[in-house]
């Protein structure tokens, strides 16, 4: 199915070992939870990852089978069809309503999130409009405003529901791309300083937004109340020492880490593996991140380079937040580490960015038209 290429194998798995690590890393993280607070069986979550996993991989295979530069012509429908999604998940009745918060919408038994998919759309739109527009992008008018217009609308609709982390990390992502692609630098010092005021205008007038600061500045002053999620993730890392307590033997998960099967899950694998499997893990990641490179590098299709570019970068930051959150360098966001992370919306959209990935892969080695 891969087509006996040694370059897709790679990437392939690399992704395999990503899924089947973590479902398990799920079922250790979420069994005690799902059994004690929620009254489901232990393997819940695990079993619904491992099911949209398996959809993933069709996902992938269908990807890397298809024309990719024939399918430009559908991206406008993606990021149309996305952008109706982050507006209908807003509206009663539609939009699941979760703590607060109105970011999923519900088909059966499943529930999506569509800002997981922006995210990819944002990609695919940006790499097609570089494309088209190569010898624009530092205009204002044709090469830097139609597409953060098209991202500003993403962004306020994802802050909408509210989810500003998701808001920032597709800004990010966009800003990253468009620099590559030429855009003039002095319009994205006037969007970091518009991002920066708007940023910090919806921070100070969200209690629970100015309580995750405060609970990452004081941290172990206030280790019961705002800072409960760095301390005990904190402590999940060190406990692991360097070897680790070994697989589903982690106590922190138990004694109260939150969202340890979702955004707080590499502590749960720093206590199990330890510093030493941790350090793997990193690794793996950044010889995905190199192998995405590498094809952004290689192809000379210019939509091909952004679109490698973008869902590297993707990866890329969204690995290092999380991280990051984790041990305590940076605030409590929500990103989800990709592919360990429990998530059906989030492992689909990162599979098909492997799917799209291998499939550029394969173009650069059957030699491109």
């Amino acid at each position: 199915m891969i087509k006996g290429k040694l370059f897709d194998q790679i990437i392939f798995m690399l992704l395999i070992f990503f899924f089947l690590f973590g479902v398990i890393m799920i079922y250790s993280a979420s069994g005690y939870q799902a059994y004690k607070l929620h009254n489901l069986y232990p393997h819940y979550y695990a079993v619904r990852q491992l099911m949209f996993g398996i959809i993933g991989l069709l996902i992938v295979f269908f990807i890397n089978s298809i024309n990719l530069d024939g399918s430009r012509d559908y991206v406008k429908y993606f990021v149309l069809i996305t952008l109706i999604l982050l507006i209908a998940v807003l509206i009663p009745g539609i939009g699941n309503k979760v703590s607060g918060a109105r970011r999923w919408i519900k088909f059966f038994a499943f529930k999506i999130q569509p800002s997981e998919f922006a995210k990819l759309a944002i990609i695919m739109f940006l790499a097609n409009f570089i494309d088209k527009r190569r010898n624009k992008m530092d205009s204002f008018l044709e090469g830097f405003l139609p597409p953060m217009i098209i991202v500003g609308i993403f962004m306020v609709l994802i802050v909408l529901e509210p989810d500003f982390s998701t808001a920032m990390l597709i800004g990010l992502i966009a800003v990253i791309v468009l620099f590559i692609g030429g855009i003039n630098f002095k319009y994205l010092v006037g969007l970091f300083v518009v991002g920066i005021i708007f940023g910090g205008f919806l921070i100070i007038h969200s209690p629970y937004r100015i309580n995750r600061i405060k609970g990452w500045v004081l941290g172990e002053t206030d280790p019961l109340n705002k800072g409960y999620h760095i301390t005990r993730s904190k402590l999940a890392l060190a406990t692991g020492g360097f070897l680790g307590k070994g697989l589903t033997h982690s106590e922190v998960k138990i004694a109260g880490l939150p969202e340890a099967h979702t955004d707080f899950i590499f502590a749960v694998l720093g206590e199990e593996i330890g510093f030493l499997g941790a350090i793997f893990i990193i690794f793996f990641y950044l010889l995905l991140l190199y192998r995405g490179l590498k094809i952004a590098r290689d192809t000379q299709n210019v939509y091909f380079k952004f679109l490698a570019l973008g869902i590297s970068v993707m990866i890329a930051v969204h690995t290092f937040i999380n991280i990051a959150v984790v041990s305590g360098a940076l605030p409590p966001t929500g990103v989800t580490l990709p592919f360990l992370s429990y998530g059906g919306s989030s492992l689909l959209v990162f599979m098909a960015s492997i799917g799209i990935l291998m499939n550029i892969s394969n173009t650069i080695i059957k030699g491109e038209k």
